[in-house]
């Protein structure tokens, strides 16, 4: 049965009862009325076609005609519920579905183009949206080259669910440097934004791959400084041990001796053993051990034995994360797939 709209407003909003925003009908010949109830307790009625509906949607076809209480009634009027929908992210996806290009936006901005692909993805309506992918891509692209550079949690989303792998792999290595670890013991941005507050951030691992990569940076420090500090207090490290080896000691002790002085006057305190007790992000941490290294002297005629330069290029290794670790086989798959 057909729901009837007023006349001459085929696909545009009614004329609105008083408790709420007027129905919407995407479909003058709709025969099922989509309720959306927002935030405000004000719902939202989109009249649609259901088939359009499940042609594009499995999981709008599972819930319609899978014998859930979502399906077609035998009588009155058919209504669905879908209280915790974007009202404005899923009308773009319904203009999507009914041929309604001309109302879908170009150019959305970031957190609208956040919220519809959300939708889309609760829906598995991704690859509707493949004709506004590029686009879509390259306004996330250019928010994280912004000074503000965007908010890393909705851009590592959209380029996930967009396919777009090499803004992905650039989103979730700036996250793996920029997050440190709150009082809740839950990655945060530099913003502050908690990345577990979010529902959609991208693939079920992410999460877990994201903090296991800033650990592995931050123990590759730590094991750096603690394999030097072990060789200089059993007098392994100087050059000249074998030509000069009463100074070689005197050498080995002087660096050690400047490294723990810079150490606690930076950091307050000796380095710790395990990743784990270190909260601050893997690039402060960075930052803060680069100072720690331009502060360690020598021995005037033994500048072959300084531990700096050595240092400061496993340093700038251990901010390389190996992009398998970001993107795996499946990941990778899954994103040549949107």
């Amino acid at each position: 049965m057909a729901l009837s709209s007023p006349e001459n407003q085929d696909c545009t909003p009614s004329v609105g009862a008083s408790f709420g925003p007027p129905t919407i009908f995407l479909d003058s010949d709709g025969d099922l009325r989509l309720r959306v109830t927002a935030d405000d307790d004000h719902t939202q009625d989109f009249v649609v076609c259901s088939r359009a509906l499940m042609r594009l949607s499995p999981v709008f076809k599972a819930l319609l005609a899978g014998g859930f209480q979502e399906s077609r009634p035998t009588d009155g009027e058919w209504i669905v519920p879908l209280p915790d929908d974007d009202r404005g992210a899923l009308l773009t996806l319904l203009n999507i579905i009914h041929g309604r290009f001309g109302k879908v936006p170009e150019n959305p901005p970031l957190e609208e183009l956040y919220r519809i692909l959300c939708v889309a993805n609760k829906y598995d309506l991704t690859g509707a949206v493949r004709p506004w992918a590029s686009k879509w891509a390259k306004l996330a692209d250019e928010a994280q080259k912004d000074k503000t550079g965007g908010n890393p949690v909705m851009l590592v989303f959209i380029a996930w669910e967009l396919g777009y792998q090499e803004l992905y792999v650039k989103i979730v290595e700036r996250l793996v440097g920029e997050c440190s670890i709150n009082e809740k013991g839950h990655l945060t941005t530099l913003k502050g934004l908690c990345l577990e507050d979010y529902d959609h951030i991208g693939p079920l691992d992410l999460l877990e791959k994201i903090g296991d990569s800033r650990k592995a940076t931050i123990q590759s420090i730590l094991n750096m400084f603690h394999d030097l500090s072990k060789a200089l207090l059993d007098g392994d490290h100087c050059h000249q041990r074998t030509t000069a080896p009463k100074s070689s000691i005197f050498c080995d002790y002087v660096i050690f001796g400047s490294l723990c002085r810079a150490t606690v006057k930076i950091r307050g305190s000796l380095l710790k053993e395990s990743a784990d007790d270190i909260t601050q992000s893997a690039n402060s941490f960075c930052y803060v051990t680069q100072r720690i290294i331009d502060s360690i002297t020598w021995i005037s005629d033994h500048s072959n034995c300084s531990p700096a330069p050595r240092l400061t290029g496993k340093l700038l290794e251990a901010l390389l994360t190996p992009q398998d670790e970001i993107v795996t086989p499946d990941h990778k798959l899954s994103m040549k797939k949107q």
